[in-house]
């Protein structure tokens, strides 16, 4: 099936999300009924992804209704003046918020030069795709005509100058360094110079303040709980929840502060053998009724660490993409462009560097027109194809089908039984839903692949050979890598897992983690997961006996929502939850008992001993969320008495209870603010 003429398609299709082009899509169907049933019948029983993507593939409706237009949005030297020139309005009003906002834009859409990219290392065999992507010369180059780069210059420049004003001295060095390595105009060079001067001075009396109240409060009796002077991590974050909640900053500048600091994940340091994303607490099983699942092999304690796990792909909430690294996915003020695209931002060269030869590469030319079909959590669609190309996941995926191995337990492993999270065979094993939706859900779903797909072909990225060149491609290519999609799409539904920043207390978006997608749903789960950037910590929050399942909470939880609420939430993932919270349709927290003995026929002295010690850890566990709220830090002694109190409230008391959700809510807070040494 040839494709309709792309000049036909444009004014049909440009600005049209997916679900415009699928209404006129089933419109045009519609015109002959007897067709489209026909078309739907082939989409049900057990069908193959090849089969299912070739029954739209195949359709003359398909190709002139839902080809969708590749929408270009190209850097622009007059775009970047003029954003610049706004930036330095809101500078001078005191709105400093508006002005880096502007000032950030300015440097985004301002033409860029060729990126310095690392040293290419390429194999013939593909073994594990997906752990060392290939990297291609043709995204680190940019636009090298002398004096090109001149409005990004200028750009970093006025943002260097907002960000002496903010007390942000490492960002304004950064800044400076940068608008000199991209030839900032010689009759203004002596400004920029003179401001280094003044911000090397400042940087230098901060740093011996900071070492005075550090050394203040470590002498201070109550040192260990009051701020002193807020670290330069705080106040950057409070500074960007000012940005990502719309407020107005006024002339208050934020103190001295230095460069970023960011929390690292926590390391596991005894790690499964075959699983090592997991502890070696954890066994991963497998049920007919359920697929994989998780167990603990031994008691796990509250806190535990259960699982560390970097994101094979995330696709992020597009209202976030001016402060947040398209890469590592933090949060950042002074970001550096893509070269080649103004949608995308990353916190530092080597985030760039990263972006670029992984999650970037097909997106690039992409998001301008995925912005416009408003795909939603399903962007992560091609997410999952990285830098691939249609012969890597063509060769990668028959070996696969050879290797299939006879315990459901080792999918996904490789030839030394080892579960890669960062290679797309893990991917390739999970499991969709592909068996549990009907005619009208599949046909969607391969309304998405087709558009995709089509995208694919326009980006020139995908059908390529060996020497990365595009070639054109024949109906079994468009099927195969359609096929791919579609199952991709599949794959989403049941294993998306929402990413949160929870220092900024805002959703970023959502990821594939193939470890933690074997993890199951219990509406009184015993693990919470929370994130540093891309990479997803599981703790316990409970503790947990040997041989009991490990679970998470699919979206919200039985204090938060009624039974009827739950299950309404559950529908789309194809199964009814049979937890004990379930079954015995526990209470919603608004209306528990504070407190629920376990044992209730107990000497009064004893059951007053025990309700005196359960009292106080909820206190304690109120005074924690309310620290947590207020201008004090909680610290790692914080952390262990929490510990404590949850070991004590879950051994004493029913779980359906006010206490044991204050005691867990409180465990929590000390994973998000404290540096807790493992």
């Amino acid at each position: 099936m040839a494709d309709a003429d792309p000049n036909e398609a444009v004014t049909r299709t440009v600005g049209r999300s997916l679900k415009d082009l699928s209404s006129c899509f089933i419109s045009r169907m519609r015109e002959d009924e007897s067709k489209f049933t026909e078309v739907r019948k082939r989409l049900t029983g057990r069908k193959t992804f090849h089969e299912l993507f070739a029954s739209i593939w195949d359709l003359k409706e398909a190709h002139e209704m839902l080809t969708p237009v590749l929408e270009k949005k190209e850097k622009s030297e007059a775009l970047a003046t003029e954003e610049g020139r706004e930036g330095n309005k809101f500078y001078q009003e005191k709105n400093y918020a508006k002005a880096l906002e502007k000032f950030n834009s300015s440097i985004v859409a301002a033409p860029h030069p060729t990126v310095k990219r690392p040293e290419m290392s390429t194999t013939d065999e593909v073994d594990n795709l997906g752990e060392s992507p290939s990297i291609n010369p043709e995204w680190f180059t940019g636009n090298d005509d002398e004096g090109a780069d001149g409005a990004l210059a200028i750009a970093y420049g006025n943002r260097s100058a907002l960000m002496m004003k903010l007390g942000l001295y490492e960002f304004c060095l950064n800044d400076i360094e940068l608008a000199l390595r991209h030839s900032y105009p010689e009759d203004l060079k002596h400004k920029l110079l003179d401001r280094k001067e003044r911000c090397l001075a400042a940087k230098r009396k901060q740093d011996l303040e900071r070492q005075e109240s550090t050394s203040r409060a470590r002498n201070d009796a109550d040192g260990s709980r009051k701020r002193g002077r807020r670290s330069c991590g705080e106040m950057a974050v409070d500074f960007l929840k000012r940005l990502v909640d719309n407020l107005t900053l006024e002339d208050d500048p934020l103190g001295t502060n230095g460069q970023l600091t960011l929390r690292k994940p926590p390391v596991i340091k005894k790690k499964n053998s075959s699983y090592p994303c997991f502890s070696e607490s954890v066994k991963v099983s497998y049920h007919s009724s359920k697929g994989r699942y998780t167990l603990a092999v031994k008691d796990i304690s509250p806190g535990e660490v259960v699982a560390v796990e970097r994101a094979f792909c995330v696709g992020f909430i597009e209202e976030n993409n001016t402060l947040l690294c398209g890469h590592c996915l933090r949060f950042t003020l002074n970001p550096v462009p893509c070269p080649g695209c103004t949608m995308v931002i990353f916190c530092n060269d080597d985030c760039r560097i990263k972006g670029l030869s992984e999650d970037h590469w097909l997106e690039c030319k992409l998001l301008p027109s995925m912005k416009s079909l408003k795909f939603g959590p399903v962007c992560s669609v091609y997410k999952m194809l990285r830098n691939f190309t249609l012969k890597d996941i063509r060769d990668f995926r028959k070996k696969l089908k050879r290797e299939k191995p006879e315990d459901p337990v080792n999918l996904g492993c490789d030839n030394k039984g080892m579960y890669n999270s960062q290679s797309y065979r893990a991917v390739y094993g999970l499991m969709g839903d592909e068996e549990t939706l009907n005619d009208q859900q599949i046909l969607i779903n391969c309304q998405i692949a087709f558009i995709f797909t089509k995208l694919l072909h326009m980006s020139e990225r995908f059908f390529v050979n060996s020497r990365r060149e595009p070639f054109t491609p024949t109906r079994e290519d468009f099927i195969a890598a359609g096929s791919v999609v579609l199952s991709h799409i599949f794959k989403c539904h049941f294993n998306l897992i929402g990413v949160t920043d929870c220092r900024m207390e805002k959703d970023v978006g959502a990821g594939i983690f193939p470890t933690l997608a074997l993890i199951n749903h219990s509406c009184d789960a015993n693990l919470k997961f929370y994130t540093f950037g891309r990479t997803m910590v599981v703790r316990a929050i409970r503790p947990i006996q040997a041989g009991e399942e490990l679970t998470v909470a699919y979206g919200t939880c039985f204090e938060n929502s009624n039974l009827l609420e739950r299950r309404r939430m559950l529908v789309k993932y194809q199964f009814t939850c049979s937890c004990e919270a379930c079954v015995n349709d526990w209470p919603t927290y608004d209306r528990q008992d504070q407190m629920k003995l376990r044992e209730t026929r107990l000497a009064p002295r004893v059951r007053r001993g025990i309700s005196e010690a359960v009292l106080k850890a909820s206190a304690m566990a109120v005074q924690i969320r309310r620290l947590a709220e207020s201008d004090y830090e909680l610290n790692e002694q914080d952390y262990k008495e929490m510990c404590k109190a949850s070991t004590l409230v879950h051994r004493e008391l029913m779980r359906d209870c006010q206490c044991v959700h204050d005691v867990r809510n409180s465990l929590l807070l000390c994973f998000i603010n404290v540096s807790i040494p493992e």
